[in-house]
């Protein structure tokens, strides 16, 4: 049973994507790796994500054979709404465990400083007085009756 952990927790069943268009989002990658499946059954797309800042995505797949498949498909794309706008720089697709993609992130042990973020500033709690919720204000001002017609 050992061995059987160690080739699943090794298994290349995730995609990343890199030099992504600055338009690109996550349900487009999605559907562009069911293209490659040539499925819609979106059960084989385990789950995924997009970072923005570094223009770049993860898919992860059922398997390692689904992988490979789309990994193929996407390397080397160049998306239409990113070559009308002049960005034409293809799209650069690798398998990866899913330790690869954990490393990729920036994750770590934050204590040792292998994380990528910068930690999250201290917000000082607020001086402003704060307008009484309205249930304890009491009710609100009768409005006048407007006019009657003649």
């Amino acid at each position: 049973s050992g061995s059987s952990l160690l080739r699943s927790t090794m298994a290349k069943n995730f995609v990343i994507l890199e030099n992504l268009g600055a338009r690109v989002n996550w349900p487009s990658i999605r559907r562009k790796a069911l293209q490659a499946l040539g499925t819609s059954a979106e059960g084989v797309i385990r789950g995924g994500r997009m970072q923005r800042s570094t223009r770049s995505g993860v898919v992860e797949l059922e398997s390692e054979e689904l992988a490979e498949k789309v990994a193929e498909h996407l390397h080397g794309l160049v998306d239409k709404d990113s070559e009308a706008r002049g960005e034409s720089r293809p799209w650069r697709a690798r398998l990866a465990s899913e330790d690869e993609t954990l490393k990729d992130r920036g994750t770590g042990d934050v204590a040792e400083g292998n994380s990528r973020r910068s930690p999250t500033p201290k917000r000082s709690p607020s001086r402003r007085k704060r307008s009484p919720s309205r249930r304890k204000r009491g009710p609100s001002p009768r409005k006048s009756p407007s006019r009657r017609k003649r």
